[in-house]
């Protein structure tokens, strides 16, 4: 099979340009819709927007000595409307002279979502002291807690 051509198509079978350009218009203002960014005077204060969005091509560098990725992932396990079992992973891959070395998937962690004593367990199981105690808690809050420690593992043992 050939290269691809990252060019060819985007998500949903639609172009990059076309992608690109529709949020050049969301961004500036000039699509119809009911909100833009660009229209959100604080935000809009803190950030630059191009008029038009082009494309450039990602450039080939040499080898990372050492590199680190992570990602996450979570999931539903159980929907009882009110109350719902999520689990989340956050896995690491480190590649060194340019071969996989390390390919961890990480722990599995299960919380149960939707109550104010589930909040708070949920809270007390992130062991996170900086959180306030009416944090709202969410899968991404979840989520990111993991991450970030897989994050914090990859920075003690690099090189």
């Amino acid at each position: 099979m050939g290269a691809m051509n990252p060019m060819a198509t985007a998500p949903l079978g639609g172009s990059m340009e076309r992608a690109a350009s529709r949020l050049a218009e969301l961004l500036n203002g000039s699509a119809t819709t009911f909100t833009t960014l660009s229209d959100m005077s604080a935000v809009a204060s803190m950030l630059e927007f191009e008029a038009t969005v082009t494309l450039r091509p990602l450039t080939r560098h040499p080898v990372a000595p050492d590199a680190w990725a992570v990602d996450g992932g979570q999931a539903m396990v159980a929907d009882a409307r009110c109350l719902q079992i999520m689990v989340t992973r956050a896995a690491r891959v480190r590649f060194h002279e340019g071969a996989c070395v390390l390919e961890e998937e990480g722990p599995l962690h299960a919380c149960l979502l939707g109550g104010d004593q589930e909040r708070r367990a949920a809270l007390d199981a992130l062991a996170l002291d900086l959180l306030a105690d009416d944090t709202s808690v969410d899968i991404n809050l979840l989520r990111d807690r993991w991450e970030w420690d897989a994050v914090a593992r990859c920075i003690e043992e690099a090189e």
